[in-house]
């Protein structure tokens, strides 16, 4: 898809801890020395983290989930936003965007674990600060929020066989390591509004948008895509709407 539109380009790859402020600060640093300059920042980072409710979850893994994920984007927007107040201030589109990746389960409750929630929804909310904080240099930072895809369930085997190549270290998961049954995602599907299955690609649409000029108004937001999930639960209400509109 890239390709397509603006032609080959040039990507550089490199192995890093986002809680280790060195590795954050190297890779920003290669940034610029690859490139000249560094305009965007996606913080997609994650894990789903230790299970357990606040009863029973244990403290060092919760603490190790919060640095990964919630810790991980502020030493990379440290360590980023420096160099993008660096950039001459376009009117236009500012100097720099930064987009953070959270999920829905950050918008809403409802998650098994306590962890995974609570560390996506501090990403909401550390969008909406930095967004308040870095305004004046003319950089913007947004979130996206995506809903329940279907890549890394779909095709696990294979990507996790890439990453085991190249970096030697993952294991398959054992959730859905086989790939995820039809009936279970015949059940995600059907906790959206538009009954459909989404992918990475539309959470990268989301990223692209709040990273270009498009959305050079936008700031502090936190774009939920989820076929609708959080709007509504599917099925509360429509039949009566169905009959009002027939009316």
């Amino acid at each position: 898809m890239i390709d397509a539109e603006f032609g080959a380009g040039r990507a550089v790859a490199l192995q890093a801890d986002v809680t280790n402020g060195d590795d954050c600060k190297q890779t920003v640093d290669l940034a610029l020395e690859s490139f000249g300059r560094l305009d965007i920042l996606v913080n997609n980072v994650g894990i789903g983290g230790p299970d357990g409710s606040a009863v029973n979850v244990d403290p060092k893994q919760w603490a190790r989930g919060l640095e990964i994920n919630v810790t991980g984007m502020m030493l990379m927007a440290k360590y980023a936003v420096p160099a993008m107040e660096n950039n001459a201030l376009d009117g236009i589109s500012g100097r720099g965007s930064i987009i953070n990746i959270s999920s829905v389960s950050g918008l809403k409750g409802g998650a098994p674990k306590l962890l995974y929630p609570t560390s996506k929804g501090a990403i909401v909310n550390m969008t909406r600060a930095m967004a308040v904080h870095h305004a004046p240099m003319g950089i913007r930072v947004n979130c996206v929020c995506p809903g329940a895809f279907s890549i890394l369930i779909l095709y696990p085997a294979l990507i996790f066989h890439l990453l085991n190549i190249l970096i030697g270290t993952l294991h398959t998961p054992r959730m859905y390591a086989g790939g995820m049954p039809p009936e279970v995602r015949e059940a995600r599907k059907n906790r959206s509004l538009l009954k459909t299955e989404g992918t990475g690609w539309d959470c990268g649409a989301a990223v692209r948008f709040l990273a270009s000029e498009q959305a050079r108004w936008i700031t502090g937001v936190a774009l939920p895509v989820d076929a609708g999930a959080t709007a509504a639960v599917a099925g509360s209400g429509f039949s009566v709407f169905s009959s009002l509109a027939k009316m």
